[in-house]
């Protein structure tokens, strides 16, 4: 396993650097911040990207970083279809379901075009979901934006679809784009802005059967 740390931070437990461990032994691993930053995810084999110390199963090699912000930072978090990295840059994206799953209040992900799934699997409940305090933008090429402005949405279409099964079947597609429970208490800060909603399929029963494109 290589463990390794943006600045702000250190990988404690075990340490930073290469270590070997017998097959499917559990290994914990902590990340610990410096003054005046916080840790802010996991990037690399890990599931649970949120949590500063994880459990993992050695039953392959494993690559992981942890990635650490200065404290109160606003974060630009940089989306492509195919990104598996930390998101800090457009050099070293990540995915658009990781990147909701650590954005925090105050926080945009810039999202370059392309045709985005809610999940890999065929799992038809699985659903994108919106953040308060999050704003989320879409039309970038994705090579060097630096801002806002630098985007064109109507060009570089950026879709997000439940056209998880097959491509010409709609019936085994996502049953909700978005879902926001009421529960989630969504208001007007949770911004989506510069997409196409797509392939959606409610099903027939329950909550399933409204808001293909967007349930709240």
């Amino acid at each position: 396993m290589n463990t390794s740390s943006t600045e702000g931070g250190s990988v404690a437990v075990p340490g930073e650097g290469s270590f070997v461990y017998e097959k499917n032994v559990e290994v914990t691993i902590e990340a610990i911040p410096e003054n005046n930053y916080e840790f802010g995810y996991w990037t690399g084999d890990v599931e649970d990207i949120n949590s500063a110390s994880i459990i993992i199963t050695m039953d392959k090699h494993k690559s992981i970083t942890a990635n650490f912000f200065q404290t109160g930072s606003i974060k630009t978090i940089h989306v492509t279809v195919s990104g598996i990295g930390n998101g800090t840059s457009w050099e070293d994206t990540m995915s658009l379901q990781n990147a909701l799953s650590i954005a925090q209040e105050g926080d945009e992900i810039w999202v370059a075009e392309g045709t985005y799934t809610p999940t890999d699997t065929t799992d038809r409940s699985i659903s994108f979901q919106l953040k308060n305090g999050v704003a989320i933008y879409g039309g970038f090429i994705g090579i060097n934006e630096t801002s806002i402005d630098q985007r064109d949405w109507q060009n570089n279409l950026t879709i997000l679809s439940g056209n998880i099964n097959q491509i010409d079947s709609e019936n085994d597609n996502s049953y909700h784009v978005f879902y926001h429970p009421e529960t989630l208490l969504l208001d007007e800060t949770a911004v989506l802005n510069g997409f196409i909603i797509a392939d959606g399929y409610a099903g027939s029963t329950g909550n399933i059967t409204k808001g293909a494109g967007m349930f709240n």
